[in-house]
């Protein structure tokens, strides 16, 4: 009790409401959590996407998923630079068209593993593999 009595004398006003601020944040992200997904009506649903895994494709405004066994599908995904193209085809997904000046993302093999990741970096589109 001497200890802490003795810390509670050194600390000051602003180092007090410090570390009331983290406590309360850190309380408040286990008591109320933040939904982080953002589930497309076009694309599944929210209980469609507990079950597996699914293709997210993230940009600066927006965040789709998309099943692993979506078939053959293209899909087309705006950045800022203009509309790029994405194809789903046998559990992969590859870019097949960007307006990027160099094409890494074109020449990038197609994504398979939740341990990878696809990205056009000029255009902000990144594209991972999300496991529910």
């Amino acid at each position: 009790m001497k200890n802490f009595l003795k810390l509670y004398k050194k600390i000051s006003r602003a180092d007090f409401i410090l570390i009331l601020i983290i406590v309360v944040l850190s309380l408040g992200g286990i008591l109320f959590p933040i939904n982080k997904f953002i589930y497309n009506e076009s694309n599944i649903s929210s209980e469609e996407a507990r079950e597996g895994k699914y293709f997210k494709i993230e940009t600066e405004n927006d965040v789709q998923y998309y099943p692993l066994d979506t078939e053959n599908k293209e899909i087309k995904i705006e950045g800022p630079l203009g509309i790029s193209t994405a194809e789903i085809q046998n559990g992969e997904i590859r870019m097949l068209d960007s307006p990027c000046p160099y094409n890494v993302c074109i020449e990038t093999p197609p994504l398979s593993s939740v341990y990878g990741g696809l990205a056009c970096l000029p255009n902000e589109i990144i594209i991972t593999i999300e496991e529910f």
